[in-house]
């Protein structure tokens, strides 16, 4: 342990201190009065070897010898104080040696402390994790059971890839039979649309000779073989027969020639009567059923 360091002076000590100081510059003068006692015992000496020999040489030598007297006491006193402030700083050197010894080990010390710190807080940690480790551990089941069902669950894979494997073989099978299958499907499909085909043409010819047939039909239907002279009333303007009035009256119509009802002279009926066209008939059943 290092000694008790010495108080630290206050700021009102450092202040007296300086106070003291001035006064003792003022009154003594320069050097603490040390230079004004060498003067004035050197004017003590002359005038103590100017006098005679009497009374008043021996009060010189008195004072002469108090004067060096004064200046011995104030050299020991200068050189012990010397001393004393030499031995005082060499106390404080060694102190401050001790100090920094002192120092330089309680920092080795925290570095110290400070790597054990680590080293328990390290310990810690992996004291926890091994705590947590086992703690999973036991809640494993153990590894007899564990191989055991390893080994079940890998004969099950294996039966289930031998399965697999089988089963993509029946798929591939399966899709090489939908494939030839389609494959036929498609060329009945064709034939069929070309039966369909050669049907609806067939049946549009004859279709087409049915209509050609159905119009010479109607040609030959409207065609008149004998003109009738008409006669024309002046009032109505409605064309008469001239030769017989009461015979039927023949009138073209766009739908076939037109047979008109007996009626008396003079009078025509507006309502035309077609002949029944069995040819006619046909093809517009034909046309209803298209």
């Amino acid at each position: 342990m290092a000694s008790k360091s010495p108080p630290v002076p206050t700021v009102l000590e450092n202040l007296m201190t300086d106070e003291v100081m001035k006064r003792r510059l003022l009154i003594d003068g320069d050097g603490g009065g040390d230079d004004r006692r060498i003067v004035l015992l050197t004017k003590t000496f002359l005038s103590f070897c100017s006098e005679e020999p009497g009374e008043e040489m021996k009060n010189s030598q008195k004072k002469l010898v108090s004067q060096i007297n004064q200046i011995e006491h104030g050299h020991f006193k200068t050189r012990f104080a010397t001393r004393a402030n030499q031995e005082v700083k060499e106390m404080y050197v060694e102190l401050d040696t001790q100090v920094k010894e002192e120092i330089e080990k309680s920092r080795e010390e925290i570095e110290n402390s400070k790597k054990l710190l680590e080293l328990a807080k390290e310990h810690r940690k992996h004291q926890q994790e091994y705590n947590a480790l086992a703690q999973l551990i036991r809640t494993q089941p153990d590894r007899k059971e564990t191989e055991i069902k390893r080994q079940k669950l890998e004969s099950e894979l294996a039966e289930l890839k031998a399965k697999q494997k089988s089963q993509n073989g029946q798929l591939d099978h399966r899709k090489r039979s939908m494939h030839v299958l389609m494959s036929a499907i498609s060329r009945l499909q064709g034939l069929i649309n070309e039966e369909e085909e050669e049907s609806r043409m067939q049946e549009e010819a004859e279709k087409q000779a049915e209509e050609e047939k159905l119009q010479k039909q109607l040609e030959a239907a409207s065609t008149p073989s004998k003109p009738v002279p008409m006669e024309i009333d002046d009032k109505s303007r409605t064309p008469l027969p001239s030769s017989n009035p009461g015979s039927p009256l023949e009138q073209i119509t766009p739908d076939g020639p037109a047979i008109s009802e007996p009626h008396p002279a003079g009078v025509v009926s507006s309502v035309p009567v077609s002949p029944v066209d069995p040819g006619k008939e046909k093809y517009e059943d034909l046309s209803e059923s298209e």
